[in-house]
């Protein structure tokens, strides 16, 4: 364990873990219901006619929704010293 890590509260730490090992953690409760809300109003907007899009990017309101997830406190331990944001896509999957 390296000193940063040492230094990185239990949770980090295992989250960390939890991410080298699975590839993925599910982080429940990051945004509030209202930011939630929101988030869905927009991309209701952007997906009227559409079943999904790749290029959220383009919208400044993705833009500082992706800027936020990079310097959540529980987030930017997990991405390294210098994460870049690269594509932000949505899709509509209907089950059958």
């Amino acid at each position: 364990m390296t000193l940063l890590e040492q230094s990185l509260p239990s949770f980090i730490r295992n989250t960390q873990a939890e991410l080298h090992q699975q590839g993925y953690v599910i982080l429940p409760h990051i945004f509030s219901d209202q930011t939630c809300h929101q988030i869905s109003e927009n991309l209701a907007e952007v997906t009227q006619s559409k079943p999904g899009t790749r290029r959220l990017l383009a919208f400044e309101w993705c833009q500082e929704l992706a800027r936020s997830l990079k310097s959540h406190p529980l987030i930017s331990p997990l991405l390294g010293p210098n994460p870049v944001i690269n594509q932000c896509t949505y899709s509509i999957r209907h089950s059958n």
